[in-house]
C-alpha cells in the first residue's frame, strides 16, 4: 500500500517499515508513531535520507544553524541535546539513532518482528 501526503498528493519515504511524513513531522512503524520537533524533523530527514552514511554532527548543526549570523546560534552541545530526545521517542519504533564515536551518528532499525495470524 502507497501512503500519500495528504495536502500534496506525493507518495511519502518509507523504508524498513518506515513511514516517514516531513510535512506533518511525524514518523511511523508497526502501527506505532511519534512527532517530532521542527530541528528533530530536519534531523530525522537527514539520517533518513541517506540511512548508510555517517552524518557528522557539525554537518548536522550547520544544516539546522549554518544560516544564523555568528554569535546569534546555539553551540554543538544542542545537536546532543535533540538527539538524547530523539533516541527517547524512536526507541518505541524500534529504531535507533547510532553513535559511532570519532565520526557521526547513522539511523538503524530492528528487525520487524513476524507474528503468526
Amino acid at each position: 500500500m502507497k501512503h500519500t501526503c495528504p495536502e500534496c498528493g506525493q507518495p511519502l519515504p518509507t523504508a524498513d517499515g518506515v513511514l516517514f511524513d516531513p510535512a506533518r513531522a511525524s514518523v511511523a512503524r508497526n502501527g506505532k508513531g511519534v512527532r517530532l520537533t521542527p530541528c528533530e524533523n530536519q534531523i530525522f530527514k537527514i539520517l533518513f535520507d541517506k540511512p548508510k552514511v555517517v552524518h557528522d554532527r557539525w554537518d548536522i548543526w550547520y544544516n539546522l544553524y549554518g544560516h544564523r549570523p555568528e554569535g546569534e546560534d546555539p553551540g554543538i552541545g544542542i545537536i546532543t541535546v535533540f538527539i538524547h530526545r530523539m533516541r527517547k521517542k524512536l526507541a518505541p519504533l524500534g529504531l535507533r539513532i547510532e553513535t559511532h564515536w570519532g565520526l557521526g551518528l547513522t539511523l538503524a532499525a530492528d528487525e520487524i518482528e513476524k507474528s503468526d495470524v
